[in-house]
């Protein structure tokens, strides 16, 4: 970007989060000092020329295994990425398919009990908000977690804004993160997914024809060529969706509650029934529309949505109202997972990671290339936040900066070179410091896309991962795909609140 180009008003994203000594994260430590052990024990057994080059090689594997990066992984981590591809190829866990059994269980607590593996353990239950509306919270009895979910829209034409007042919202919106940003509070986590999803070819014909004026005739020649117009919109004809997930953890809610003497059985919902209003009101501040918690049904329609876009024309009308749910559309019937994708019924999955969010300064709008010029790509981008209180950022800010003081001093006494990587990342945590003595809130988050097709041909899914990751670019992105393990990553684009690690 030339100087000229620069917005006026630009922003600077901090490197991704990593716990690092000299440039290693722990699982490359651990690694590294496995090797280094294995070669000084070959040395020591084999008191010879052969022994003393086996420990080299050794030691040399494991040094590349640990420093040299493929695809934005170390060696070590496609190591382990292997193992676990060849546990689901040998484990009986690649393909799944629904048993022809009840799976929904109604009472106090309605229950999925036949979903595929990395969505096992979940549970819909009914909270109400203060005005005694159905809220769906969904449970994961593995994580101790309990999460509900916000419809939601912009209340401005963002693409129509001047930069200004982009910069003003964005501004809004980072305040808002601010006030979420507290200590000792029961919200562990915030998510948004952003969405488009596959319309009927007739869907904007329609919707014309319903919202029409009392005097608009289809006999006028105009009406006529608007409707040529439209029926020619063809795949253009999608439909965005912006879902905000509140994530609450047991523990914490469990704490909260004693503190005002709640009922420690019902405490999970209540706290996070107050959250999620929280939510509501800050969201409102920033300039977004809330239009509804999403009711148990439909947050079942909801999942059902992101695990396959395409039966979404099919089965939306079983999720109009609570009493209307179709149980047999629920679940899916069938997931089959590849090294580089998923099948899910009849829609199919790539998820990729944003690997690195921009080094340059952008603009406010620096996403538009992905969330607005979608070009009737049916894709979601998530991204999952951890908000940390100011003491606590403020401790780990300054764990951070030692950390990295640390580092330098390690590497510059051993002749390592610093890389410009590295320089950057060690740059963005002195300045995160400076940015938690501002004010600003303390946020650790991931992002992903993932990018759907119909049917399980997977030369159309690729022709889409292509048109997608080339918008990406357009953003200043750096993706990776998610090989040899698409089917959890699909749940990092469901409104769970997942991929936060």
């Amino acid at each position: 970007m030339s100087t000229n180009d620069t917005p006026r008003t630009s922003y600077v994203l901090g490197a991704r989060e990593e716990r690092v000594f000299v440039g290693l994260g722990a699982v490359e430590v651990v690694a590294l000092c496995a090797f280094l052990a294995l070669s000084l024990a070959v040395l020591m057994s084999q008191k010879s020329a052969v022994g003393g080059g086996a420990a080299l090689v050794i030691a040399g594997v494991g040094v590349a295994a640990a420093w040299l990066p493929i695809a934005g992984r170390s060696g070590v981590q496609w190591l382990l990425i292997g193992v676990r591809w060849a546990a689901v190829r040998t484990g009986g866990v690649q393909r799944w398919s629904r048993r022809p059994e009840t799976f929904l269980r109604k009472g106090r607590l309605s229950q999925l009990v036949d979903l595929p593996g990395e969505l096992g353990r979940l549970e819909l239950w009914e909270a109400h908000d203060r005005r005694g509306t159905p809220v769906g919270v969904i449970r994961d009895r593995k994580a101790n977690t309990y999460v509900a979910t916000l419809l939601v829209r912009g209340t401005t034409n963002w693409t129509l804004e001047g930069e200004d007042e982009q910069a003003r919202i964005v501004a809004d919106y980072g305040s808002m993160l601010a006030r979420l940003a507290r200590d000792r509070a029961a919200t562990s986590r915030v998510a948004w997914v952003e969405r488009t999803l596959p319309e009927a070819p007739d869907a904007l014909v329609r919707d014309l024809y319903e919202h029409r004026a009392a005097d608009v005739s289809f006999d006028d020649a105009r009406t006529r060529s608007y409707l040529e117009l439209l029926e020619g919109a063809g795949r253009q004809a999608d439909h965005h969706e912006l879902l905000v997930t509140v994530l609450v953890r047991g523990a914490a809610a469990r704490r909260q509650a004693k503190r005002r003497k709640w009922s420690n059985r019902d405490a999970p919902h209540l706290v996070l029934m107050e959250e999620l209003a929280l939510v509501a009101s800050q969201l409102e501040l920033a300039h977004m529309e809330v239009r509804a918690a999403l009711s148990p049904s439909a947050y079942l329609a909801a999942l059902r949505t992101g695990l396959d876009p395409w039966g979404r024309l099919a089965f939306e009308q079983s999720f109009q109202a609570d009493e209307s749910v179709d149980e047999s559309q629920i679940a899916p019937t069938a997931r089959e997972e590849h090294w580089n994708r998923v099948i899910v019924d009849g829609s199919q999955h790539a998820t990729l990671w944003v690997e690195a969010w921009p080094g340059m300064r952008v603009g406010p709008g620096f996403l538009d290339p992905l969330l607005v010029d979608s070009d009737g790509a049916v894709r979601t981008a998530a991204v999952v936040m951890e908000l940390r209180g100011p003491r606590t950022g403020a401790r780990k800010a300054e764990h951070d900066v030692t950390e990295a003081e640390a580092a330098e001093a390690t590497r510059r006494s051993i002749g390592k070179r610093t890389s410009s990587r590295v320089r950057k990342r060690d740059q963005s945590r002195y300045d995160h410091e400076d940015e938690l003595a501002d004010g600003h809130a303390d946020v650790r988050f991931v992002g992903y896309i993932i990018v759907s097709a119909p049917g399980s041909d997977p030369s159309v899914l690729e022709t889409e991962v292509d048109r997608v990751s080339m918008q990406a670019s357009g953003c200043n992105l750096r993706i990776e795909r998610l090989y040899g393990a698409q089917a959890s990553a699909l749940t990092f684009g469901l409104p769970l609140a997942r991929g936060l690690r």
